[in-house]
This record gives structure tokens, C-alpha cells and sequence, in this order.
């Protein structure tokens, strides 16, 4: 799965592979602000509150947000992962 989110003042968006899934500007984006750490895939939802799963690949940028052209051009351009070994028989 690929997962593009950007910011844009109070607007985020969220796409998945390379499609628009949702749009908010209710107030609620992340303060722009120099950070020790982030937290990525941490879940208030979730027992333990950490993602139960692998995150492959990570970028960050700062300054624009991407447009939707963007966005779909880095899902055409990905890097297709290579499958799990399979145990043999």
C-alpha cells in the first residue's frame, strides 16, 4: 500500500496508491515545529499503541505540499517490493 498524507495549511489530505481518499480542515493538523522525535504509525486506537506491521519506505518534506499530480506520479514510480521468500516444502 502506498500512503501519500500532506498539509497544506489547516488542509490535509490523505491519498492511497496514487488516489485522493480523503480530504479535512477541521483545525486539527500537526503543529509545524522542530520535533526530537516523530512518532509514525503510533495509534491512540490501537492496545499498545504502536503499528502492528512494516513501514518500508519514509520521506519527509518540507516546504510545499504535494499536489494530486505529484502524488500519483511517486505511486506510477515506486519501487515494487520484492515478495517474500517462500519456506520450501
Amino acid at each position: 500500500m502506498h500512503v501519500v498524507a500532506t498539509v497544506d495549511g489547516t488542509t490535509m489530505k490523505l491519498y492511497k496508491d496514487g488516489v485522493l481518499t480523503d480530504t479535512t480542515a477541521d483545525g486539527q493538523e500537526p503543529a509545524s515545529l522542530k520535533r526530537t522525535q516523530h512518532w509514525i504509525g503510533r495509534s491512540a486506537w490501537s492496545n499498545d499503541g504502536y503499528l502492528d506491521g512494516t513501514v518500508a519506505h519514509l520521506r519527509f518534506w518540507h516546504g510545499l505540499a504535494l499536489d494530486a499530480d505529484q502524488v500519483a506520479q511517486l505511486y506510477a514510480e515506486r519501487i515494487d517490493p520484492t515478495p517474500v521468500p517462500t519456506a520450501l516444502p
